[in-house]
């Protein structure tokens, strides 16, 4: 918009647009600034996927023209990223024949950005002694091959999730002595291009 008139730019090389501007005299024409005068131009930009480590973008602007040096500005604006954690626990960590564990995952958005599609994933400890309990993943999480996916739904900053699931140990076949079954989750969103992952759960 300029002097509130839509215009429409120039494209240049790569993303650099180009606009005639005026000041906001009724009288003059375009591509004219009076003496004293003053216009504005605004326009609006959306960010796609940015690389990773990305905080701030810049924009610079450059007037030029016949009777003028050139002159620029520049305008920083703070990129708003979530940064995710995802810890795990178990509800017991000595089991006997017969016990269920319920194992807890707590996902949290700790940056000043949402998080969306996010994609969290557990790949479980199943022997033919200790099995997931049939449809006890919450949130509607999905058990296929040997691992539990849930699909999470966007987290703004400074919110949490957690989900959770349940194992059984055999009442049979169980093998003598303590035997240590370890496992973590992992989590990624549209706007984490690097996997997180949780803390190493044990249970004996």
């Amino acid at each position: 918009w300029l002097n509130g008139s839509i215009v429409t730019p120039t494209l240049l090389a790569g993303n650099t647009l180009s606009f005639t501007v005026n000041s906001s005299d009724r009288s003059v024409g375009s591509g004219v600034v009076t003496g004293g005068g003053a216009g504005t131009l605004t326009f609006q930009a959306s960010v796609g996927t940015l690389p990773a480590g990305t905080q701030t973008l810049t924009n610079t602007a450059y007037l030029l023209s016949n009777q003028t040096a050139q002159i620029q500005d520049s305008a920083t604006t703070a990129v708003q990223l979530p940064v995710l954690s995802l810890s795990k626990s178990a509800s017991a960590t000595l089991l006997t024949p017969g016990d269920t564990v319920t194992y807890t995952l707590t996902l949290i958005n700790s940056g000043s950005g949402a998080a969306s599609n996010i994609s969290v994933t557990d790949t479980l400890p199943i022997t033919t002694y200790f099995a997931y309990v049939s449809d006890s993943a919450s949130d509607s999480g999905v058990h296929s091959g040997g691992a539990l996916t849930w699909t999470v739904a966007p987290l703004a900053a400074g919110a949490s999730k957690s989900l959770t699931f349940r194992m059984v140990v055999s009442t049979t076949g169980v093998p003598d002595g303590a035997t240590a079954r370890n496992n973590n989750a992992t989590a990624s969103s549209a706007q984490t291009p690097d996997t997180v992952s949780s803390n190493t759960v044990q249970v004996t």
